[in-house]
Formats: C-alpha cells, structure tokens, sequence
C-alpha cells in the first residue's frame, strides 16, 4: 500500500509540473454583469497589471490597487473570458483581491464559484475538479492559487462568482488559463478567417461578409445574458448582407453564423 501511495503522489506530481510548464493562455477579453467600482478596469485583471512577471503562471501579484485589479458592485455575477482560439485547457491561477484593498484583510476577495466552459460561447457545462472556492488572501504581494483539471476543450471560460469574503463589493487582480491550442476543423477555420462583421462598433447597421466559398444559411445575435434577441436567413448572401441592428440595445452581443459545413462565433459591439 505504500508503495502505490508513493507513486501515486509521484505521478500527482508530475501531472502537476506538466500543467505548469504549459505556456500561459491569456484571454483576448474578458466581460462582466459586475458594475465597475473605483475607476478600476476589467482589462486589468489579464493584461499582467501588477504582476512581477507577465505572461506568467506563478509570478507573485503586488497589493491590490485601482490601476491594477478589478472591484464592482455587489456580490455576486459572472466574469466571461474569451480565449480568441480553441483550446485544451488544462488548469488556471487565479490572483484574488488582497490585503491592498478596497476590503481589509482580502474581504472583497471572490469565494464561492463555478467554473464552465464553452467551445462557441452560447452553452456553457460545468468544469469537472474544477474549483468551486477561491481563497482569502490577508497578504499585500501574493502568489496565484494554481488549479489543475482534466482537460475541457474550451475558446470561452466562464466564472459565476456566488459570494466573496464579506465586503458588499467583488474583485480580483488576475487570471491566467493553462493548455495547449486544438485544431479546428477544415471549414470552421475557413468560415473563422473568411467571414467578418463591419462596421465593429456599429450603430445602426452591420454587414456580414464572406470573403470564401463556403454558403452561409442562418446568423443569430446573442446578448451577454445568452438570450437569442435576432435571427437572419443567410441564404441569399454571396460576399456581403447588411443587417439593421436599430433595435438592438447598445452591448456586447455574440453572433453565430452557421454554414453548410461550419460555422463561427463573432463578437459585435452595438454602440
């Protein structure tokens, strides 16, 4: 018995050195239900912004300040993190918010969560060893909590933050996924570098152009809640189709665009 004990934690700890040797899988961008407090900015939280190191897994993060963390209202909502290509992510560090503020001793730190993932940024699943509570960090500079899982194949993470560690407001200063990139199938890289919408931001109108062979048939628009609020009939489409978004509420919206052999997720911003 201890013989297999002794390799079993040999090999926990190999598989642990694997997933932090990966290179760090930053997102491209990140949103947020949380209402921004104290000029902090979200970009803050991936751009290596009080880091001693960046692009890192383990560099330790200085205290926590309004240039280099985020805080919003309230204490519960959702941080979605666009990884801009596929990937088999294998784990993540998370710098909570610490002692350097706005709460004392870390209280405005995130706790309870659930992680879940998603290859097309509509339909989420829960991460399985995944974690579900991040801890409290009373320290001014301070390292990453690093997680490790079996491997999600993931282009959007998504974490819904249940509580936080007493504050009536919900930070943190960084995130940094670990994996390594997948490969998309022949049509849905084609569709993914072929098709665009412009203009991005746009006010009244967005055009969808297709630039390759590949027919078009259906386009649905997303708000960030995940609710359908547009459908379009693609099929007529050659190279270009414009698109009134008049009604639509000035956001962030995903637009699914589905052809006979793919399809691609883009993101358009409604001013």
């Amino acid at each position: 018995m201890k013989k297999i004990t002794v390799w079993k934690l040999v090999f926990l700890a190999l598989i642990s050195s694997f997933v932090y040797a990966q290179d760090p899988v930053i997102p491209v961008s990140v949103i947020t239900s949380f209402t921004p407090e104290f000029g902090t900015e979200l970009i803050n939280t991936i751009n290596g912004e009080g880091l001693e190191a960046f692009p890192s897994l383990e560099a330790d993060h200085d205290g926590t300040l309004s240039i280099n963390s985020f805080v919003g209202t309230g204490t519960a909502g959702v941080f979605d993190y666009d990884l801009g290509a596929p990937y088999s992510i294998i784990g993540f560090s998370f710098w909570n918010q610490n002692n350097g503020g706005p709460g004392a001793a870390g209280s405005t730190g995130i706790q309870d969560v659930t992680v879940q993932s998603s290859t097309n940024g509509l339909d989420y699943l829960n991460v399985p060893g995944a974690p579900t509570v991040f801890a409290q960090v009373g320290t001014n500079v301070s390292p990453p909590e690093m997680f490790s899982f079996t491997p999600v194949d993931a282009v959007f993470i998504r974490i819904v933050v249940d509580s936080n560690w007493g504050d009536i407001i919900t930070g943190y200063a960084e995130i940094a996924f670990s994996g390594v990139p997948t490969i998309l199938s022949v049509a849905d890289s084609q569709l993914e570098s072929a098709v665009s919408l412009f203009p991005n931001p746009a006010k009244e109108q967005v055009s969808i152009a297709n630039s390759s062979n590949l027919k078009l048939n259906q386009a649905f628009f997303y708000d960030v809640s995940g609710k359908l609020v547009l459908q379009l009939d693609l099929e007529a489409t050659q190279n270009r189709q414009r698109i009134n978004i008049v009604e639509l509420a000035s956001g962030l919206y995903l637009v699914k665009i589905v052809g006979d052999q793919g399809q691609t997720i883009k993101r358009l911003v409604k001013q």
